[in-house]
């Protein structure tokens, strides 16, 4: 009868499991970059609706 190694299993399901486990680690770093990115862009969308609304109420008060 012939017996199994059950070491070198174990070794090659912890190889097999890693690469999955960095993946996840991987989305992880993805969504926190992408909130960063619309987060900076939502501050700078802000900006420049204040620079645009304060350059239209100059605007309106030169005319009178």
């Amino acid at each position: 009868m012939k017996e199994h190694k059950w070491d070198e299993a174990a070794g090659v399901m912890t190889e097999v499991f890693e690469p999955s486990l960095s993946m996840a680690n991987d989305e992880k770093e993805t969504r926190v970059e992408e909130k960063k990115r619309k987060s900076q862009l939502t501050q700078l969308r802000r900006r420049i609706e204040e620079r645009l609304d304060s350059k239209r109420i100059s605007m309106e008060f030169d005319e009178f």
